[in-house]
């Protein structure tokens, strides 16, 4: 036995001398660490300045298509007929098909589409929740392609309430087009059924 014991005294005399090792190169490690990103905070001081677009959003059916751009503020009106106010600007990095329904006092080249056809009358207004009172006859609808480099605001169809208290529950895509966008865009013209096939809502 006491043979054994300046084995045991050599091996934990090892023991700690390594540790003790160990210790000093995980402090040498940590200091190198804390070096490394101090001088990547230097490189990139100034430079992190990114348009992040930090709004919850809903997707939409040009999701692939687009890339964020700097927010445009809307008016409290045009916001609001997004669903919880929220919307997302984007820049279109490739063609994007649109649908914009029209009538009576709808003109064909009005501010909003959507990303899928209507089918019919009744589903433009339900999904598109177009009051009465704005007087789209929802007659027409338009295929609009709109090139690559354009500037959209996305989202989705707020619902909205008729005078008699009716709920159009919205839920569309909802496009807002650039302002005076060009008739060159339209692709073609639809009538509209007015409704009972297709899509019933």
């Amino acid at each position: 036995m006491s043979a054994v014991k300046p084995l045991f005294r050599e091996l934990f005399q090892a023991a700690l001398k390594g540790f003790s090792h160990a210790n000093l190169r995980l402090h040498q490690l940590t200091h190198n660490i804390d070096n490394h990103l101090d001088d990547l905070i230097r490189q990139v001081k100034d430079k992190d300045h990114f348009d992040v677009d930090t709004t919850r959003t809903r997707p939409t059916g040009i999701d692939g298509s687009v890339t964020p751009a700097p927010r445009q503020e809307l008016p409290p009106s045009l916001a609001a007929t997004f669903t919880d106010g929220e919307y997302r600007t984007v820049e279109t990095t490739e063609a994007v098909t649109l649908y914009r329904v029209y009538g009576h006092s709808a003109e064909q080249g009005g501010a909003f589409a959507t990303t899928s056809t209507s089918g019919n009358r009744i589903n433009a207004a339900m999904e598109s929740a177009l009051l009465p009172e704005w007087k789209n006859s929802r007659e027409f609808e338009a295929t609009i392609e709109v090139p690559a480099g354009q500037i959209l605001n996305i989202g989705t169809v707020a619902p909205q309430t008729t005078m008699s208290g009716a709920v159009l529950p919205g839920g569309a895509d909802q496009i807002l087009l650039p302002r005076d966008w060009p008739s060159s865009w339209v692709q073609g013209v639809d009538r509209l059924p007015v409704g009972l096939q297709g899509r019933i809502p």
